[in-house]
């Protein structure tokens, strides 16, 4: 789970325009996968910021232009920052199961495109606060993905590494950190005081 598997060059991608998985993006494309970038509009505020960074980050890399999978109807479900403006401390930012939705939904693209694997961007200090986005789960959901499909590979490569390493890395592979958007709270700009934007801040 921790390293990249390099036999099978195929991946769906789930990339958010976030520094995280913008970054294993171009670390992938160095190792010459074939990369299918997979975006969600799940109603999140945020969507046009992350929007214009996916796009941008797909045309730095010299990837095709994507359609958003979009669903919008999902945030009337959930809770948070992301969903509600009237929402504004820290603790309201995680939206309920969001991992795991996101994950189906990947699953179910590369089911589509003959994928052999499916990647995710979580890196090691989003793993120790939220549990889905620790070992523990992937490992539980890889298990319950090999009941369908045991040939289908869940993969988080950063997950035990830092955002300023893997970032700086990422960088001498063509990755521009400036083009991502990495805010709970807003879609137009960063808000700065959202614990991805203290995240982007300290990173950059």
């Amino acid at each position: 789970m921790q390293s990249i598997n390099r036999q099978k060059k195929k991946a769906v991608l789930l990339l958010s325009g976030g520094l995280d998985s913008a970054a294993l993006l171009f670390l992938l494309l160095r190792d010459q996968w074939d990369i299918q970038p997979l975006y969600v509009d799940y109603g999140q505020i945020t969507k046009w910021g992350e929007w214009l960074a996916v796009c941008s980050l797909l045309k730095v890399a010299g990837l095709a232009t994507i359609e958003p999978i979009v669903i919008p109807q999902v945030a009337s479900l959930g809770r948070g920052t992301l969903v509600a403006k009237d929402a504004h401390t820290e603790k309201d930012e995680h939206f309920p199961s969001r991992n795991l939705l996101l994950i189906t939904l990947g699953l179910m693209q590369a089911v589509r495109c003959e994928a052999s694997n499916l990647m995710i961007g979580l890196i090691a200090n989003t793993a120790d606060e939220f549990p889905d986005c620790s070992e523990t789960f992937m490992n539980r959901v890889q298990d319950v993905i090999s009941i369908e499909y045991p040939n289908l590979i869940l993969q988080a490569p950063l997950i035990r590494r830092s955002k300023i390493d893997l970032v700086s890395e990422a960088m001498q592979y063509g990755f521009i950190p400036e083009l991502t958007f990495s805010c709970n709270r807003f879609s137009d700009h960063h808000c700065w005081q959202c614990s991805s934007c203290k995240d982007r801040l300290n990173t950059l």
